[in-house]
């Protein structure tokens, strides 16, 4: 079977990866032990987080994700964002759908390039929205044809899923493909 006619990750591909040394199409680092955690802030004289993990406590987290992390990530923004203007999931696929849930409704069009992640359509799919699959292509670098996306938006069209860098090729999107792509998308005027 070829990864492109089967967009759904199977067991038994995985089974045929797992003797791999470094697996570039995986959708998170490989983990660490905590005693390897530990060794590396050690090495970075990082004791206060250390003694931060030592303390930490295991019951529930807040649901839009911890407040120290939301004020980190919130510094990266600049002074008008701030922790409240930020949510953090425990994983992508969490947030390609919560995503979904937010901005589409029953009767709504998306546009999901593929092969993609499974949960980027699901989660349109889930919010009552049609899908529409635009095809990549490794002969075009995994770059997305504009004419075949802009030829798929419908006047209900609300969502255009790019996931960037691409899952599962790695590929980025080229500076001339986004650029071509923002006035398109303007043009089209797929606001909320």
């Amino acid at each position: 079977m070829h990864l492109l006619d089967n967009p759904i990750r199977s067991e038994a591909l995985l089974a045929k990866t797992l003797d791999v040394e470094h697996r570039f199409y995986a959708s998170s680092a490989e983990p660490l032990r905590h005693k390897e955690l530990m060794a590396i802030a050690g090495r970075r004289g990082d004791l206060d987080l250390i003694e931060a993990f030592h303390d930490h406590s295991l019951g529930y987290a807040e649901s839009g994700g911890s407040l120290d992390l939301r004020r980190e990530i919130a510094r990266l923004y600049g002074a008008n964002i701030s922790a409240d203007n930020i949510v953090v999931f425990p994983g992508a696929q969490t947030g390609m759908t919560l995503t979904a849930q937010a901005l589409l409704h029953a009767g709504d069009h998306t546009i999901v390039v593929t092969p993609s992640y499974q949960s980027i359509a699901e989660g349109a799919k889930l919010a009552g929205s049609e899908v529409t699959r635009v095809s990549l292509s490794p002969d075009d670098g995994w770059q997305p044809d504009l004419a075949a996306v802009a030829a798929a938006i419908k006047a209900n069209t609300r969502y255009l899923a790019f996931n960037d860098p691409h899952n599962p090729s790695g590929a980025l999107m080229s500076l001339a493909t986004r650029q071509a792509h923002a006035p398109m998308t303007d043009e089209q005027d797929m606001r909320i």
